[in-house]
Order: C-alpha cells, then sequence, then structure tokens
C-alpha cells in the first residue's frame, strides 16, 4: 500500500508537469479556424438572456470587488477570492481575457458556460451569480468553496479510502444526473473540477466544455481531458451522455488508486491505451469497486454502466449505477438533501476567508488583473451581464483549466475519418455539426 500510495503520487506530478511543458510547445490554431470567430461572434451577439427571468438589469463592474487571494489559474486567466463590496460577502471571480477567447475561438463556448450556469439549480452544482464584463475581460462569479478541489486533496493523501471514494462518486452521479436530465452532457469530469465545501461536500464546477444535446440526439466534438476520455470520443464516433460515466469511472479509479486507469506521458500512446489496452485492477481494492470499474470502463457503449435507458424489462441508464453494490451504502433521497455526513470536512479556520485548501502555487501568486486592450474585441460580447435573482454574495471558487493543442499531436473533430491515433501529424478540422465546441482542456497546473 505504501509504495502504491508513492506511485500515485509521483504519478500526478509528472502530469502536472508534462502538461506545463506541453502548454510552453502549443500552437495557437487561429489561422486554421479564423472562420469559426465571426460564427462564435455572431453566436455570442444573438444570445438572449436567461429564460427563467433571474436576470435583473442590474450591471456590475471590477471596481464592485475587492481582490483578496488567487486560487487558481489557467491559459483563460485566474480565479480570484474576492469581497462584494456592497454586501461584504466573499466570492470567487472568474476573469476570462477577451482576447484569449477569440484567439482560441471559444466566444460561443464562453457563452454556454454562462447560460449553463444560470440554469442549473443542484446542491452539488456551482452556480453563477453574477456575470459582466470590462472592456478586456469577461467575468464569472460565483460562491465561494472553500475546501478546494478534489485534484488537490488526491496530490497531498496520495489516495482516498474505498468508502470516501464512493461518498463522492454518489454525489457526482446526482450531479450527473441532474445534468443529463437536463439534456447537459459536461465532458470535463475530473478531481480539477471538483470542489469541496465547507463540509466537504462535493461541487462540481466547469461547464467550459459542456454541450447542450436534445435526448436522443449525439455529439461529435472531441474535447475534455486526456485521461478522462471516452475511446468512442477519441475514435471520432459520435457520442452521448455515456461520455460522463466512462470519466466518472476513470474518477473513482484515481480516487481509489492515485492514479489514472491508463497512463503515459505521450498523449499519442495515452489515447492508444485508452482505447486499446486491458484494465488493470489493483488487488487491495474489494469486489464491489473491481465490479463498478469494470462497468464504468467499459469500452463497449451499449454495455456501459449508465448508458441506455430502463426499460420494463431491464433497468440501465443513471438507475443502474445507483443499484450498483458499490453504491450499497447509500441512501440517495438523504445523500440528495445533504443529510448524510461526509466523510472527511475540510480543516478551516474561517469558511468565509480560508484559502489554506488551496494550492500554495495559486495563493502565493500576486493579486492583480490586466485589464488594459485596445477595444478591438468589445464588440464581440453582447447580453453577457446577469445577476442571480437570490444573490446575496455567499461562497465559491472555481478552476477551469482549458487545453491548448499540440501542433504535431493534435486530435481531430468532425465527420471526417481520420484516427487522432494515426502516426502522422493531424490537422485540426472544424466540426460542421457543432461549430461552436472547443478541441481540448487538460491538466495544466502545477502544486
Amino acid at each position: 500500500m505504501a509504495e502504491t500510495l508513492k506511485l500515485g503520487k509521483e504519478s500526478q506530478l509528472m502530469r502536472r508537469e508534462s502538461i506545463a511543458f506541453e502548454e510552453s510547445t502549443v500552437a495557437i490554431l487561429n489561422e486554421q479556424q479564423t472562420q469559426r470567430t465571426s460564427k462564435d461572434a455572431d453566436a455570442l451577439n444573438q444570445a438572449s438572456e436567461d429564460k427563467k427571468g433571474l436576470a435583473s438589469a442590474t450591471t456590475h463592474k471590477p471596481t464592485d470587488f475587492e481582490l483578496l487571494v488567487v486560487v487558481g489559474q489557467g491559459a483563460f486567466g485566474k480565479v480570484i477570492q474576492v469581497r462584494h463590496k456592497p454586501t461584504g460577502e466573499i466570492c470567487a471571480m472568474k476573469i476570462v481575457s477577451k482576447e484569449y477567447l477569440v484567439k482560441k475561438n471559444y466566444i460561443a463556448n464562453m457563452q454556454t458556460e454562462r447560460d449553463i450556469m444560470t440554469k442549473v439549480d443542484h446542491p452539488f452544482l456551482v452556480k453563477l451569480k453574477y456575470a459582466f464584463q470590462s472592456p478586456a475581460n469577461v467575468y464569472l462569479v460565483m460562491p465561494y468553496i472553500p475546501g478546494g478541489e478534489l485534484f488537490h486533496t488526491l496530490h497531498k493523501e496520495g489516495l482516498l479510502l474505498e468508502h470516501t471514494a464512493c461518498f463522492y462518486a454518489a454525489e457526482i452521479v446526482l450531479a450527473l444526473e441532474y445534468l443529463h436530465g437536463r439534456g447537459i452532457i459536461h465532458r470535463d469530469l475530473k478531481p480539477e473540477n471538483i470542489l469541496l465545501d465547507a463540509d466537504g461536500h462535493v461541487c462540481l464546477t466547469d461547464f467550459g466544455l459542456s454541450k447542450e444535446l436534445p435526448e436522443d440526439d449525439e455529439a461529435k466534438t472531441v474535447c475534455g481531458t486526456n485521461e478522462y476520455m471516452a475511446p468512442e470520443m477519441i475514435r471520432n464516433k459520435p457520442y452521448t451522455h455515456a461520455v460522463d460515466w466512462w470519466a466518472l469511472g476513470a474518477l473513482i479509479y484515481e480516487m481509489v488508486t492515485g492514479y489514472p486507469p491508463f497512463r503515459h506521458n505521450n498523449r499519442k500512446k495515452l489515447l492508444e491505451k485508452i482505447c486499446t489496452e486491458k484494465l488493470s485492477l489493483p488487488k487491495f481494492l474489494n469486489a464491489d469497486t473491481h465490479s463498478i470499474l469494470k462497468q464504468l470502463l467499459e469500452r463497449n457503449v451499449d454495455k456501459r454502466l449508465g448508458s441506455g435507458k430502463s426499460t420494463m424489462f431491464k433497468v440501465k441508464g443513471v438507475a443502474a449505477i445507483k443499484q450498483h453494490p458499490f453504491f450499497k451504502n447509500i441512501d440517495w433521497g438523504l445523500l440528495a438533501q445533504k443529510k448524510l455526513t461526509p466523510p472527511v470536512k475540510p480543516k478551516l479556520n474561517d469558511a468565509q476567508l480560508d484559502t489554506s485548501c488551496f494550492a500554495e502555487s495559486f495563493t502565493k501568486m500576486q493579486v492583480s488583473v490586466d485589464d488594459t486592450t485596445d477595444g478591438e474585441h468589445g464588440a464581440l460580447f453582447h447580453r453577457f451581464s446577469y445577476t442571480a435573482a437570490d444573490f446575496h454574495g455567499r461562497r465559491s471558487s472555481i478552476q477551469v483549466p482549458t487545453e491548448q493543442i499540440d501542433e504535431e499531436e493534435t486530435v481531430q473533430s468532425g465527420d471526417d475519418e481520420s484516427n487522432p491515433l494515426e502516426d502522422e501529424p493531424s490537422q485540426v478540422v472544424e466540426n460542421q455539426a457543432n461549430p461552436e465546441e472547443p478541441l481540448e482542456s487538460p491538466r495544466n497546473r502545477s502544486d
């Protein structure tokens, strides 16, 4: 067990360092997708305010918030713990550069993230409180979640006890069930996108790669984080919400072992392993854990646990996941009401201000925001502002790492027959069915 714990920590450290290296060598693909920029801009300009009527006429500005501590950073910008000056409440503010969104053709994705966050209302999903913009940036303000990322917890502990992983997984199941029931695929489930609140409950974040998909429809764009991508996505096959259940399997595996189910420093070989390598299950895991990992990490989508719909003859979908013996000690009704006690409660001196559960590589950063611009991109962002009707500035934090694509190892998307596992470098192809979607988002931070 000690050797496994050490291996888990080394694997996580290596992965973060590897991604940091990849970021220094990425190619910016704006020249290959210039046509998408205007389409994305049109999509954002025409977007309506939240149909539920939660948006008010109140518009906020950066100076309404006092910057406190950096709690996250990625290619997109920073996530900063802030104080809402009018109320004194502590929040988390995600700041995204407009220049970055235009350069990466992520304008429509930013709008999708904002729109989904205005619609969700679930105890295990982060909610949007404010959205506004300045000439240089767009801002998303959320409740501050003080327990930090599950990734940071895994980084410190190495691995989790199976009953602890089961509890977290069960709350994530409820969050995904809620999203899927509203036609939303998350597509980037991973420890970095799971926060722990002051009591130890999970809060799923980052809808930057999420997709609103009508029932029985399929998506095509290859996106997400390499270690958690489902085989059908890697192979450019149309896919459904079942990709989230594969990612859940990879997440459970990492929680109980300390490392992902398939690992390699080379991205191409990692994707090959996900598609072809036999799943290795450590002997120290119990039979129920073995069983759920095998069924979630099933390459045949029709046989994967969580896929399909229940019939009068067979239980399928999320109901089959809930009935799996791995969750035999979970009372789903009580869990949904947050009436089950989490196995671990974050050690916090002050649930409002404490940032000790976030990586020091973030919290020691200089707290600043670059709001300088020539105004070139300001006209692209209309109808972005939002204020939740019930907002009084409560707590949260969010980390949204977005992957940039390696010039020599790009995963294609679209309807063409090319395979991301081929030897020859591939070129990004616009997905005609879903032109608003990005390509990838990996683990690009280090503690």
